[in-house]
This record gives C-alpha cells, structure tokens and sequence, in this order.
C-alpha cells in the first residue's frame, strides 16, 4: 500500500520560486560624492553585522551566551579601477581633507558636505535592479595607497579601495 505524502509535491510552498543564484558580478554602485568611484568599482564587500553578547557565569565552571541588545555594522569596502586622471582616488582624498577641515580654518561644514548615502543595487540574471542596500549617512575613513612600481613588465591596471563608515543600512526590493 502506497503512503500518500503529507504535501503536493508541486504546491510546496518551502521551496524558493527562483533558483537563480545571485552572482557576484550582478551590481551597480552609486555615491553622490564620489561618482567616479561608484563608476570603476571592481567589487564591493557587504559588511557584516555583529552582535554583541552577554555572558553569564555559572556555578559550573562554564558560562552561558546570550544575546546582548547592540549590534555594530563592520565598514563598507569600496574597490575601484584608477583611471590616468587619478579622479576617482582624489575624489576620496578631497572627501577626507574636507572632513577633517586639512586646508582651511573654516568650520562650517554642513552636513551634506560630510556625507553620502551610498545605494548599492543588486541585479538579476538580466541585470535588472533587484534589491537596493543604502548605507545611510557615509563617509570614507580609510583610502588605500597608490603602488607604483617601474620594474613591472605588465601593463597592469591599479586598483585603488576606499573604506566608508555608515551610521546603519537598509534593504529595499526594486521593481
């Protein structure tokens, strides 16, 4: 005697409606500041997010985990090709300086002058906007170095990073 099975096969509804598997190369970068940056950009980490726990001792030589109520957002990397004008690295450099007020003992910067939301959009396999990350409220506070050197045989382009702070980010589903 044939068991019947507890679901229809074809109606499960556990089973994902797309086995399209997203691919690494399935994005687009924007950032207000830095358009060349977003522009050239190679690959982009998505950071992850950790949470902060609690331990508890106990009277049995071991200690419990639990989870704590602070989560932090690890930086977002930026890597990008470097075109001959050097636009995109000195677009973040010209960013920093004038965060950290380097040419000029004016102090009157507004916000927008100190940040950028930066909107990553992740495609499809037809590369069409799928799901957009905003990280909101972000600033660069690490620009890689330039390395140059005159004994390389290849014409080998540089690729220059830049990592941003963000105060938090957000998912969205584009249609």
């Amino acid at each position: 005697m044939a068991t019947k099975p507890d679901r229809d096969f074809l109606r499960d509804t556990s089973r994902p409606s797309n086995h399209n598997y997203l691919s690494s190369n399935f994005f687009r970068l924007e950032i207000g500041r830095a358009p060349t940056v977003a522009y050239f950009a190679q690959q982009v980490d998505i950071p992850s997010i950790d949470l902060a726990e609690l331990i508890q001792p106990t009277t049995l030589s071991t200690v419990v985990n639990i989870p704590g109520n602070q989560y932090q957002f690890r930086p977002l990397s930026v890597s990008f090709l470097m075109d001959e004008e050097m636009r995109g690295w000195r677009e973040i450099y010209d960013w920093i300086t004038v965060i950290a007020n380097y040419k000029s003992t004016d102090n009157t910067l507004t916000f927008k002058d100190r940040f950028s939301d930066i909107q990553l959009i992740l495609t499809n396999s037809s590369y069409k906007g799928k799901f957009q990350i905003t990280f909101r409220n972000a600033y660069p506070s690490t620009l890689s170095s330039i390395p140059l050197n005159i004994t390389s045989t290849d014409n080998v382009p540089l690729i220059g990073t830049a990592v941003f702070k963000y105060t938090y980010f957000e998912f969205s589903t584009l249609t």
